[in-house]
């Protein structure tokens, strides 16, 4: 058995969840808590995170990971969504968060926010084969799912979460009215943003239509009181569309303050809850569907899916791990890469990194060994665009091709490692992004850059030649010892790795050497 945390920051609230994990992948939540931040106050048409909300975060992540550890856990999981995602200044609040709290605070994409989300829902409840439709209204984006209990066959995030809208509309102003005319201009918006992915749900027959979100669900609370109908079992009863219209012309004239008294309605939702409803109001119209329901299964389910797999082994795809595997392959063979040349320069990357941790020259780190694998398997993807710098072609197919199971870290480490493959000739886009603003990890990308660049020249010629590597680690030097097939010439691998001596002896403080000699 082993206790876990999850904390998933979003731009409203921050949740923390501990659960017991037993070895047969069954689980028992014993701690659930939820503490109002509101990291996205203000920051929605700045882009930049402001001091009040960072410090109001920090307080209640350090209060998180204090009762985490006062209850033993063996891992602390934390993400971060929308509010961090756009903020231009989401690399100093990292770094705060770390510094204050100790947490690592890892950014995902609005793509692996929806997978989660979907991850979550599918695991708790009963789907069919019949797709439908999960809504995330969060405060930052809306994440939009087409799936059954197969997967998923469409999603999208959207910049339509309702503080986001609330604040463009300027609902948090005065005593926080609503006018027919603004609520219209809301649904217009919602409705523009929402039209393409209502286009790809046209082509299915949607059977049912789920949100996962406080907004939805105070919205169904309020709807179901109003009209004296009670929460069942399995929650409130459907909204249907008909009544997001009804609510907006009960709670529009109101005040915001006035709004704080109504039964079911969250007090801190007062200002944003108008727009939370334009925006559902909008995706079920646009998709035809007339009535969502409310479930509390979400993006933290999702996580707590991904963490019970990765730790027994069980479970859809064996957790994040096999997802990642699927999402890296998938873009590979989109790019048309050379599958036998990208798995031999993995291995050689992988030997390499395996007898430089052995030999105590780099200290191994969590997942470090799987992404630097993943990462060799990409690093030729941008010849797909064109030969002539397909390093950086490779780099930007990595960052912006939505890959699933990652991080945004994870993602811009992999991409780095398929820049560095190539040495560098002169100073171009996009290495002055690392150098104009550098991350403590640089020095460390860059030794295991240099050994995927030296991996990727030992199967230059892509013959699959090198039967085995070996290393002889001298006091000064370390030698690369390689046996080919029958009849291979090596000398001209071996003379391109002793042209990387002198970056080697800089990243590593020894010399370097190869031969056949084993």
């Amino acid at each position: 058995m082993q206790r876990a945390a999850l904390i998933d920051l979003g731009t409203n609230s921050a949740r923390l969840v501990i659960a017991e994990v037993e070895d047969d992948g069954s689980s028992s939540i014993i701690l659930q808590e939820k503490q109002p931040v509101s990291l996205g106050e203000g920051s929605f048409a700045t882009h930049r995170l402001t001091e009040a909300a960072v410090d109001r975060t920090i307080a209640a992540l350090g209060d998180m990971v204090k009762t985490a550890r006062a209850h033993e856990v063996n891992e602390i999981r934390a993400v971060t969504t929308s509010a961090a995602r756009d903020a231009e200044n989401r690399a100093a609040f990292l770094e705060l968060v770390e510094l204050s709290t100790g947490l690592k605070l890892k950014v995902i994409s609005g793509l692996e926010e929806a997978r989660l989300i979907y991850a979550g829902a599918a695991h708790n409840l009963n789907l069919k084969d019949a797709p439908g439709l999960f809504i995330d209204i969060g405060g930052g984006s809306v994440e939009l799912i087409i799936g059954d209990r197969r997967g998923i066959q469409e999603m999208d995030s959207l910049p339509l979460g309702a503080s986001r809208v609330a604040e463009r509309f300027n609902l948090t102003a005065g005593e926080g009215r609503v006018s027919r005319e603004t609520y219209r201009e809301m649904l217009d918006f919602a409705v523009g943003h929402s039209r393409h992915f209502a286009q790809k749900a046209r082509e299915y027959d949607l059977a049912f239509c789920y949100g996962s979100s406080g907004t939805i669900e105070n919205l169904a609370r309020i709807n179901a009181r109003r009209h004296g109908l009670a929460a069942g079992a399995r929650g409130y009863p459907p909204l249907p569309a008909a009544a997001l219209a009804e609510l907006a012309a009960w709670l529009g004239p109101l005040t915001a303050g006035e709004r704080k008294n109504i039964d079911g309605l969250e007090a801190r939702k007062a200002e944003s809850i108008l727009a939370g409803g334009a925006v559902l109001e909008a995706i079920l119209k646009t998709m035809n569907l007339a009535a969502v329901t409310a479930v509390e299964y979400g993006l933290k389910h999702g996580l707590m899916v991904d963490l019970i797999a990765d730790l027994t082994g069980r479970g859809p795809d064996h957790g994040a791990a096999g997802l990642r595997e699927k999402s890296v392959r998938r873009l590979g063979r989109r790019c048309r890469y050379d599958e036998r040349h990208a798995e031999a320069v993995a291995a050689l990357a992988l030997a390499i990194y395996d007898a430089f941790t052995l030999n105590g020259l780099l200290e191994p780190l969590p997942r470090e060994r799987e992404l630097l694998r993943l990462a060799a398997l990409l690093h030729d993807i941008g010849q797909f665009l064109a030969y002539q710098s397909h390093h950086v072609h490779s780099h930007y197919l990595i960052k912006n091709a939505d890959l699933l199971g990652f991080d945004e870290d994870e993602v811009d480490f992999m991409a780095f490692m398929a820049l560095c493959h190539r040495k560098r000739k002169k100073r171009v886009w996009p290495y002055n992004l690392y150098e104009d603003a550098p991350r403590p990890e640089l020095p460390r990308w860059r030794q295991l850059g240099l050994m995927l660049r030296l991996a990727e020249l030992l199967d230059s010629r892509r013959q699959d030649a090198i039967k085995a590597l070996e290393f002889k680690f001298e006091p000064d030097r370390a030698v690369f010892l390689f046996r080919t097939g029958p009849g291979l010439n090596f000398e001209a691998e071996a003379e391109a790795l002793q042209k990387n001596a002198k970056t080697f002896q800089n990243l590593f403080g020894i010399g370097l050497a190869a031969g056949t000699g084993m």
